[in-house]
């Protein structure tokens, strides 16, 4: 049975766990060391990350594909892209996670994409300096004089543009990346308008005038799922506010959704939550109850 990807503040922390910041340095052996070296897939909300590689290797996973990673590799992980990670036990490094809405500039469009590696060999100056000023970052973090430095925000700024520079060097041009972002848009608009009608990929694929095959290329390499996963994860959020702000029983919630067999709405469900759609309304309205 898939389970769904988790979401993230942090590496394994529930989102409730983590207080009101938008800057976090910690070394990358501190986390992974105590999950036996590797950090399952999942998600993050919010947060944007550097990971500096010093020593040891390890590897970026992502849905699709595995990437080596070695001493000098640095890492650039956007917010809600899947992946995860795989390292040796000598690994040594940093790991920095911040909220990208609290710098003054806008990220190339190619590190919103997908995770990228960036080899100690490309950029030249550029990344010997993208890698100084995330030490630099780490250091002023990790002592508790950043959290609201302009020195921080700087820092970080400049970081960011050179890194994107870097990026589309090395072959990842923006243009490809902000269409690829723009056409997951539009999908997504097309599935809140057309997700109670069940439509099959192939209806979305020739929206955008794509094969299904690419639309699906695309769509996980943008969201790291699949457009039936997209559809699914709409079709659960319709669910879960007809089942909490509605008195419609479940069948009438699967009608409504377009199911014509309620049984397998409650597999689907079931499938996407770890519980049924029955046992979901009486938790939350429970929970509901409580915190009135």
């Amino acid at each position: 049975m898939r389970q769904a990807v988790p979401t993230y503040a942090l590496y394994g922390e529930d989102r409730s766990a983590v207080g009101d910041f938008w800057i976090h340095s910690e070394s990358i052996p501190a986390r992974s060391s105590v999950n036996h070296w590797e950090i399952r897939p999942h998600r993050h909300e919010a947060f944007f990350q550097f990971l500096d590689i010093r020593g040891g290797e390890g590897e970026l996973v992502l849905p699709d594909r595995a990437t080596a990673l070695g001493r000098g590799s640095l890492v650039t992980v956007p917010p809600e892209r899947v992946h995860g990670f795989r390292f040796s036990p000598d690994i040594d490094g940093n790991v920095l996670t911040f909220v990208l809405s609290r710098l003054p500039v806008v990220p190339a469009a190619s590190l919103m994409a997908s995770p990228l590696v960036h080899r100690p060999e490309e950029g030249g100056e550029d990344a010997r300096l993208v890698r100084d000023l995330i030490a630099r970052i780490n250091s002023e973090v990790a002592a508790g004089f950043g959290i609201d430095g302009e020195f921080v925000r700087a820092s970080l700024s400049a970081a960011m543009i050179l890194i994107g520079r870097i990026g589309a060097a090395g072959g990842r041009t923006a243009g490809e990346a902000e269409r690829d972002i723009g056409r997951i848009e539009k999908l997504k608009t097309l599935i809140a308008l057309h997700f109670r009608q069940q439509q099959p990929v192939e209806f979305y694929a020739e929206k955008l005038s794509l094969t299904p095959v690419h639309l699906n290329r695309v769509c996980r390499k943008i969201t790291g799922q699949s457009v039936g996963q997209l559809i699914a994860e709409r079709v659960i959020e319709e669910a879960r506010r007809d089942l909490v702000f509605t008195s419609m029983t479940v069948q009438q919630i699967a009608f409504d959704l377009g199911f014509s067999d309620p049984a397998y709405f409650n597999r689907l469900f079931s499938r996407q939550t770890g519980i049924t759609p029955k046992a979901w309304r009486n938790r939350e309205q429970q929970r509901l109850v409580d915190q009135n």
